[in-house]
């Protein structure tokens, strides 16, 4: 296993899809609108849990699906379904397509977030800087891990070495699984093969548990 795959693993892209359709869920429509909108929007969100792309994209084409789901929210699951296809050219007709609406903070990040760890996944450093100066503008919670990301997997530097490292001492034991790909990708950019080799170990010890 790619010890990067973890940003993405398939529980982390269903989570995200997940509150990503909840997130864009619109606020302003009327109760029998918004009842529609939040019906359809599930039904999707659980096509694309079941992996089912091709139901996925039919019920996207029903006239009912297009007058109760706003715009962005449908281009939105589109954004998903190419990235759980790992599809590289429906992601970029995805992108492409966001570039010419307005979209608002909440949106940018929600496109923008996803896009970027999917490409920081794929090792594909040039679309993740990409991304990850589309959302410099924002201020977001997760923004401070998205620079830790974006340093240690991008830039290929190891800035952030004592924090990452600090909170994986303090962790619990069923928690540092979670920092291991970070200090392992720290140690290669340091060309530290011994500690690469010795945090390597220890998390295909955890692979091995679960």
């Amino acid at each position: 296993m790619n010890e990067r795959g973890i940003i993405m693993n398939p529980k982390v892209m269903w989570s995200l899809i997940i509150i990503g359709v909840i997130f864009v869920a619109t606020s302003v429509f009327q109760a029998y609108q918004r009842k529609q909108t939040n019906k359809y929007a599930s039904m999707l969100a659980d096509l694309l849990y079941q992996q089912k792309f091709k139901d996925f994209y039919q019920l996207l084409e029903d006239k009912k699906v297009k007058r109760a789901v706003p715009p962005f929210n449908i281009d939105f699951m589109k954004l998903n379904a190419a990235i759980l296809q790992k599809d590289q050219g429906k992601i970029k007709d995805a992108l492409e397509r966001f570039e010419h609406v307005r979209l608002n903070n909440k949106q940018k990040q929600a496109v923008y977030v996803n896009a970027f760890q999917y490409f920081v996944y794929q090792d594909d450093k040039k679309q993740a800087k990409y991304c990850y100066e589309k959302l410099q503008s924002l201020e977001f919670p997760e923004k401070t891990e998205i620079e830790k990301i974006y340093n240690t997997f991008v830039e290929e530097k190891a800035d952030y070495l004592d924090e990452v490292l600090e909170d994986y001492n303090d962790a619990e034991d069923n928690e540092k699984f979670g920092y291991l790909p970070m200090l392992i990708q720290i140690y290669q950019n340091l060309g530290d093969k011994d500690k690469v080799k010795q945090y390597s170990d220890i998390l295909k010890g955890y692979l091995k548990e679960k």
